[in-house]
Formats: structure tokens, C-alpha cells, sequence
């Protein structure tokens, strides 16, 4: 077992230097952390993977975050990667929950893991795992619950099997409902 949290630990120094080596990393308060251009290019990619969503919204959406985590290559300063953690609308989150038939916890969770995208380039280098542990290490303890919707099997096992988010909902169903206090 020791040897397996070893391994552990050593693996994720690693990806940790390659990721700082590779990348410039921002966290924190949108406002005061990100440059402009990359929250513009972090915009128009949600934009593009979102039709539906209009600019407005996702303007808001972005600067109504609680908190964010950006990644940009150290060469070309293009965005490759992000994450946000927001306040959700009441009245949305309620009825997520509601559909989800776990009405009763809407009140438990404060803020909701959203919009986690890494480019396709560059996946598979340990970046989207890195965006996620930045963003779940703001959480300061009860009052910082997460909860996030997907309706990746993928990403589901991900947040359940290495991020300790459990589903909040009885079956397996799409879209997935998940948690973490």
C-alpha cells in the first residue's frame, strides 16, 4: 500500500512540473487572476461548443464565476484549457435537483463545477486533471460543496473514481448528477 501512495505521489509531482513547464496556469478570482484575451478565447470556445448559449450568457455566466483555473500555453498564450466553479441560479439549481429526484439536497450544494474543457491537443498529458484538483483545492470545507450535471459516462468516472464525487441520485441515469462535500 505505501509503495502504491508513493508511486502516487511521484506520478503526480511529474505531471505537475510537466504541466508548469508547458503551461501558465491561472486560479483563482476571474477579476484578478486571468488575463483578458485568455477569458475572450475561453468565451468564444464555450460559445463554440454551446451553440445555443448566447454571448450574453455566457459573459455573464463567466464573470459571475466563484472562482477559475486557466490554462495557456507558455508558447502561443492560446487558451487550452479551463474550468469554472460558480454560484448557480437558484431557481435552476433547485430544478436540476428537483428532475433529479433528490429535490431535498439542492440546499447542500453551494457552487457547481462547470464548463471543463481541455483542447483536443492537448489531452492526455494529465491537464484536465490538473484544472480539476486546482479548482477542487479552493473549496475550504462545508459551505463549499460542489456539485456538477454531465452526461459523460467518462467524466463521470473520472470525478467518482479520482475526485471522491459521489452520484447524488439513486440510478446511473444521464444526465449524471454528482457531488462532493
Amino acid at each position: 500500500m505505501t509503495d502504491t501512495i508513493i508511486k502516487n505521489i511521484l506520478e503526480n509531482a511529474n505531471i505537475s512540473v510537466n504541466i508548469a513547464a508547458k503551461y501558465n496556469i491561472y486560479t483563482g478570482d476571474i477579476n484578478n487572476s486571468t488575463p483578458v484575451e485568455n477569458i475572450k478565447q475561453a468565451m468564444k470556445i464555450i460559445k463554440n461548443n454551446n451553440s445555443g448559449m448566447s454571448e450574453e450568457k455566457i459573459k455573464n455566466d463567466v464573470f459571475s464565476s466563484h472562482a477559475i483555473t486557466l490554462a495557456s500555453d507558455k508558447k502561443t498564450k492560446k487558451t487550452v484549457g479551463f474550468g469554472f466553479i460558480k454560484k448557480p441560479i437558484l431557481d435552476v439549481k433547485i430544478k436540476i435537483f428537483k428532475n433529479a429526484g433528490v429535490g431535498d439536497l439542492s440546499s447542500e450544494y453551494i457552487f457547481e463545477l462547470d464548463n471543463i474543457y481541455v483542447d483536443r491537443e492537448h489531452r492526455g498529458v494529465g491537464l484536465g486533471e490538473y484544472i480539476l484538483n486546482r479548482l477542487i483545492l479552493l473549496r475550504t470545507g462545508r459551505g463549499t460543496t460542489l456539485y456538477c450535471q454531465t452526461n459523460s459516462e467518462d467524466i463521470s468516472r473520472v470525478l467518482k473514481t479520482n475526485h471522491r464525487f459521489e452520484n447524488l441520485k439513486d440510478n446511473d441515469d444521464k444526465p449524471y448528477l454528482l457531488g462532493l462535500m
